[in-house]
């Protein structure tokens, strides 16, 4: 009887510790590490497909929602970056990570807002870049 109880005490804690790692990696799947939000300005940025990375040499659509940003100082910088087009208050956009621009594998996207007061709005994302 004992060890019946002790083989369904590991029984329980094996299903328990599943269970844990199992809703830590959906969760972590549906979040976007690429949004910078100071409480009254936000920048997200959507990969094409929901991905967390680009791919060496392909070329990637995204799209940059903005809230609160004045279009007309607003830049985004970054080696491969090309517009698309500007709807409201998104950018559709196409990146191509090349090898050469990386930095430790990442390529680096800055946006900056110029503001009247001085205190302008500086922001940068490092996206992961994968060969294939």
């Amino acid at each position: 009887m004992k060890k019946r109880n002790t083989i369904l005490n590991f029984f329980y804690i094996g299903l328990f510790t599943l269970l844990l790692f199992g809703c830590g990696q959906k969760q972590s799947e549906n979040t976007n590490e690429f949004i910078y939000d100071n409480g009254n300005k936000k920048i997200e940025l959507v990969l094409e497909g929901g991905k967390h990375h680009l791919i060496i040499d392909k070329p990637t659509k995204a799209n940059f929602v903005t809230e609160n940003i004045d279009h007309a100082k607003f830049t985004i910088v970054g080696a491969g970056i090309r517009r698309i087009t500007q709807k409201n208050s998104d950018y559709d956009w196409e990146i191509t990570a090349l090898k050469g621009h990386l930095t430790n594998g990442k390529l680096q996207i800055r946006m900056m807002e110029r503001i009247e007061n001085g205190a302008n709005l500086s922001a940068e994302f490092l996206v992961d870049v994968k060969t294939e």
